[in-house]
């Protein structure tokens, strides 16, 4: 102790840490552990300064992530890979909460918010019959916080799309685990194994890859032993499920609310059977604000009121048909 006391008076920086202390220890002749330097320092309250972090929610997430049904929440990450040809490269994917197939990628050379949408795109193509305004109702969208997944026409087509953005807290990448460890198993098969060329040699390689991964990899909540049918095609297809969007743990976060996970086949279905009696609601507001009209002079004057008049009631009504609220 006299000699680590006496090494960090005549340092001329404040703060010195064991490992440094240890190696002026060692420049001075005098052989000791890192470890014993270390526990010294700590008996006696000379470690170097250490900036606390914000308190954060538990570690070890409790909760769970994963879904009990497909096309419920999915989770998007992405990476960069080296090509000999064209440098730096970005790869993009969209991997599903509950079967953890992927359902959409997308290779580019230059990683900005459009090819962050790609897999989105590809996946509401597939999973959801077409691509439309308000086609993908109750599905969420898991997501860091990169520029691309927060840039502002992104964020517009996804909610244009239906979708709800569901980010992952700010310093805790175990929110987007299922996208994460996608990533890691692909460059853990193929990217780190080959030396690629060209961007269009690792988009035919990554793309037989994920071919043979959404039907071929054994998953252990799955059954490793005996996979038995697809994930997805095993799951209950309709029905209306409810549950809470706040995690457990960090109940503080987000606002609880409630969230709507529907099958396509039965947001088809209620669309169908809903759109007579939207249609029949237009014509409701529409004789509303030409009676509203009528009445002439006292509505001119309160202009306000008559759009509250006209609008309130009917409007609620389609919002609940068309989903975008419950309760």
């Amino acid at each position: 102790m006299q000699e680590i006391r006496a090494v960090l008076k005549a340092s001329p920086f404040l703060g010195e840490g064991h490992r440094k202390v240890k190696a002026r220890l060692v420049a001075k002749g005098i052989r000791a552990g890192k470890n014993r330097v270390l526990r010294l320092m700590r008996e006696h309250g000379l470690p170097a300064p250490v900036r606390r972090g914000r308190p954060r929610g538990d570690r070890s997430h409790g909760g769970r992530i994963r879904t009990e049904r497909p096309d419920e929440l999915w989770g998007r990450d992405a990476s960069r890979f080296w090509t000999k040809a064209e440098g730096w490269c970005w790869f993009f994917a969209a991997v599903d909460h509950c079967t953890s197939e992927v359902v959409g990628w997308h290779a580019a050379k230059k990683g900005d918010r459009w090819a962050a949408l790609e897999p989105v795109r590809q996946g509401v193509r597939a999973q959801m019959g077409g691509f439309g305004k308000a086609i993908a109702l109750g599905l969420g969208l898991r997501q860091d916080w990169g520029s691309q997944y927060r840039a502002r026409q992104l964020q517009a087509e996804i909610k244009w799309l239906g979708i709800r953005s569901t980010p992952a807290y700010v310093g805790e990448p175990e929110c987007n685990g299922v996208a994460e460890r996608f990533i890691r198993t692909l460059k853990e098969e193929r990217i780190y194994l080959h030396h690629l060329e060209t961007l269009e040699e690792a988009r035919v390689m990554i793309g037989t890859f994920i071919e043979r991964y959404n039907n071929g990899w054994l998953l252990q909540r799955h059954g490793v032993h005996d996979p038995g049918p697809c994930p997805r095609e095993a799951q209950p297809t309709g029905g209306l499920m409810l549950q809470p969007s706040t995690c457990p743990e960090n109940p503080v976060r987000y606002r609880p609310s409630l969230r709507l996970a529907l099958q396509k086949s039965t947001f088809s279905s209620l669309r169908a059977a809903a759109a007579p009696l939207q249609c029949g609601l237009r014509h409701t507001i529409a004789a509303t604000v030409r009676s509203a009209k009528n009445r002439g002079g006292r509505l001119r004057r309160n202009n306000a009121g008559m759009h509250r008049e006209a609008n309130s009631m009917p409007s609620r009504r389609i919002s609940l048909l068309r989903c975008r609220c419950v309760g």
